[in-house]
């Protein structure tokens, strides 16, 4: 212990309230791997420890298991992330094994309800998919919080910035109730595009909205915003992937929504 807590000063050999619940029973010297339960059946916020126990809680590299990556694999093919895969010329089975390759690199975190995921002026560092739960997010304006929106899963966040150096973070992002989410880190993202393919990276700018600031300063109500509204625009934009021939709105619905074209052709259809 001595020896990790000159390693770690953070590190306490002492008992110290834990920042999160999530942990399971377990007894030395086969301590207990809770990222390899799987990640909606793991256990859930207000279990306890049985008995007295410290945890130290490691970032290792990519770890996960061939099971865990297969599910992580699936719930990254139900967010936007999945354009960058099926908009290039390759077969279905070699997508499912891309962005299975993509996974290795992710891992899972839960949140408890109420803590802070990101907040506003961090470095842009993570990029998180929702597996469950909920999330808010919100500015700071003169010291008052303000709620923007709301998302779920398969929702993505984080992802501005991520891509570029020096970005900081525009919203603050906090669960709003027990939330489970997978995360790669930008030093991680950036290993894993110097082995992908160009016009894959290509499309994962597009996607991950390393242009969204140009693209929305060119619609016309929008020109005369600042940078900074324009990157708190861009961090509560959800991407929609429509495909050929759907319908995004029918004559007569009430408009609740404002559509962007960011990539594609639509046509309006009178009637």
């Amino acid at each position: 212990l001595s020896s990790l807590t000159r390693a770690c000063p953070s590190f306490s050999p002492y008992p110290i309230k834990p920042q999160r619940k999530f942990f399971s029973p377990s007894s030395p010297p086969f301590p207990s791997l809770f990222a390899s339960t799987p990640l909606k059946t793991g256990r859930k916020e207000g279990e306890r420890v049985a008995g007295e126990a410290v945890c130290i809680r490691i970032h290792m590299g990519v770890c996960a298991s061939n099971s865990l990556v297969s599910e992580y694999a699936e719930y990254i093919s139900r967010t936007p992330l999945h354009f960058a895969f099926t908009s290039i010329n390759i077969m279905e089975h070699q997508q499912k094994s891309a962005i299975k390759e993509l996974a290795k690199f992710f891992r899972s975190i839960q949140f408890r309800s109420g803590e802070f995921i990101i907040r506003e002026g961090e470095p842009a560092d993570k990029f998180y998919v929702m597996v469950d739960g909920r999330i808010e997010v919100s500015i700071d304006v003169n010291g008052q919080r303000i709620p923007l929106c709301e998302k779920s899963p398969p929702e993505m966040f984080g992802e501005a910035g991520l891509l570029s150096d020096g970005v900081r973070r525009t919203a603050s992002i906090q669960a709003t109730q027990h939330t489970i989410c997978l995360f790669i880190t930008k030093d991680l993202l950036k290993k894993y595009l110097q082995g992908a393919p160009g016009v894959f990276c290509d499309k994962l700018n597009l996607i991950m909205g390393r242009n969204m600031e140009n693209s929305l300063a060119t619609i016309p109500f929008m020109k005369g915003l600042s940078r900074h509204a324009l990157r708190i625009l861009g961090s509560i934009v959800q991407y929609r992937i429509v495909a050929p021939k759907e319908i995004l709105f029918h004559t007569g619905e009430l408009g609740t929504e404002i559509y962007i074209v960011y990539s594609g052709r639509v046509s309006a259809i009178g009637g």
